[in-house]
């Protein structure tokens, strides 16, 4: 999960998913599942899908890349 920029809260909670070759999922359904299982405050707004999360050499997420992605500069 990321914060971008958004006008009226400053920033908002979105998802970013790589959905499994062969699966298919909706933001729907991932919204629904995180409104269940955490809290009103960290649930995603927003959902967005990739195809590959970028990485860094030890295989964690870069977060910084995937704001830059989706950031509206």
């Amino acid at each position: 999960m990321i914060g971008l920029p958004d006008e009226k809260w400053g920033e908002v909670v979105t998802t970013v998913i790589a959905p499994i070759p062969g699966k298919e999922i909706g933001e729907e359904e991932i919204i629904d599942y995180c409104r269940k299982n955490l809290a009103g405050y960290k649930c995603p707004k927003v959902v967005k899908f990739v195809e590959i999360l970028p990485k860094n050499p030890a295989g964690k997420i870069v977060k910084r890349e995937l704001k830059e992605m989706f950031s509206i500069v």
